[in-house]
């Protein structure tokens, strides 16, 4: 659980702080739904569905309000160690710093390569139900620019 626990840690930690995000999204197996729930405090949105890039295994989808996370670490820094042993593993001046550095060290590497999009998309369709708001005509030019080179 600790490895899990550290990605996890980097991936909110981006989001919140270095991408500005509201909202992370994410899809697990129902199975190991709790753990977020309990650990990272993810809630259940939408209804249970199945994922065809699993062979078709369950999935639950999450979502973790990344101002409530902004204001966890705000309360944990200004805190110092000693209150919450989880959210000071997760958030703690020390842990924080480092998880920070170490991406704002890597940031300039790409994000998503169009290789990877058309493989998560791999055609218009994929993106049937995306909101406009979160910039479906950038998705949808993105997919339509085809692979790289």
């Amino acid at each position: 659980a600790a490895i899990l626990l550290r990605l996890n840690r980097m991936l909110v930690i981006y989001a919140a702080e270095v991408a500005r995000l509201d909202d992370l999204c994410i899809v697990v197996n129902p199975r190991h739904a709790g753990f977020y729930h309990r650990f990272l405090e993810f809630e259940e949105f939408g209804r249970l569905t199945t994922f065809a890039k699993v062979n078709g295994a369950p999935a639950a989808a999450l979502r973790l309000d990344l101002r409530f996370v902004r204001d966890v670490i705000d309360r944990v820094q200004g805190a110092g160690a000693g209150r919450d042993r989880l959210h000071d593993f997760l958030f703690g001046p020390g842990n924080y710093q480092q998880v920070m550095d170490r991406l704002l060290r890597n940031l300039c590497e790409p994000a998503l390569t169009r290789e990877w999009f058309t493989y998560f998309f791999p055609d218009e369709a994929a993106l049937d139900g995306v909101e406009p708001s979160a910039g479906l005509e950038r998705l949808r030019a993105f997919s339509r620019a085809g692979p790289p080179g």
